[in-house]
């Protein structure tokens, strides 16, 4: 009788063994590689034994910093625990997929292969602070700034016998 072991996507096939009783004796076959066998004069049943795979997941970090810069995870279980990466003048908004979902550690690993997260930022806002040194009073002396970003019209101070020369 011809025999094939197809597991499901993200699994791989551990054991398979046929299993009958024989004149009162039990008889296992072990079906691992085989591509055919002789179907007993008895009712038989098969053993198949499944393992979720391994696989790699990448963490791009985007501009940023991250280790370790890949993870081992299995299929059909939860991720686990994701590093943060780091990034100057920006905050970590969390891992996502290609399809653009956030990636967490509760989220169950269902990609038959290997794949990438890529990080998700967002630029800090800063207070900059304006003193004249003497000079005249400010309407606007406080601006809020993007991290990378230009800082936009600045104020312009003025101080009796000065040129103001910039901040």
């Amino acid at each position: 009788v011809p025999i094939a072991i197809i597991p499901n996507a993200g699994y791989s096939v551990v054991s398979a063994k046929l299993v009958y009783v024989s004149d009162g004796i039990p008889v296992t076959t072990n079906l691992m590689n085989a591509e055919r066998f002789r179907m007993p004069a008895a009712d038989v049943t098969v053993i198949v034994e499944f393992s979720a795979n391994d696989y790699t997941l990448t963490l791009d970090a985007n501009g940023g910093k991250v280790e370790p810069a890949t993870l081992t995870v299995t299929y059909d279980a939860a991720i686990g625990t994701l590093p943060a990466p780091e990034r100057t003048g920006y905050t970590f908004a969390g891992w996502f997929d290609a399809e653009g979902k956030e990636v967490t550690a509760e989220t169950v690993y269902t990609v038959a292969g290997d794949s990438t997260v890529t990080a998700k930022w967002t630029a800090n806002e800063y207070t900059v602070t304006f003193h004249a040194n003497g000079g005249n009073a400010l309407a606007d002396d406080e601006i809020t700034v993007t991290y990378g970003a230009p800082y936009g019209e600045l104020p312009k101070a003025e101080r009796t016998g000065y040129g103001f020369i910039g901040w």
